[in-house]
């Protein structure tokens, strides 16, 4: 995080209850403050290419993360 100012780390509990985590590229991240004094977070925009092996061709996966609920969608690159 020295080079990019802020580091994100992705944790969860998988399906047999152990504890995992994934280290995020911080370019991959554009959080979502609010607009209020304490700027608290209300969620996380990661955005990422990824290959699609069937078509060979690239699309850009776009995930929306809150403290409820994820959404996903995804582009052509």
């Amino acid at each position: 995080s020295s080079n990019a100012g802020r580091a994100w780390l992705h944790y969860w509990i998988d399906e047999d209850g152990n504890f995992r985590y994934g280290i995020i590229q911080p370019d991959q991240i554009t959080p979502i403050y609010a607009t209020t004094l304490d700027n608290k977070l209300l969620g996380i925009l990661r955005s990422y290419k990824q290959l699609d092996p069937d078509s060979g061709k690239y699309f850009t996966v776009h995930e929306y993360w809150t403290d409820k609920e994820a959404q996903f969608f995804r582009t052509n690159a």
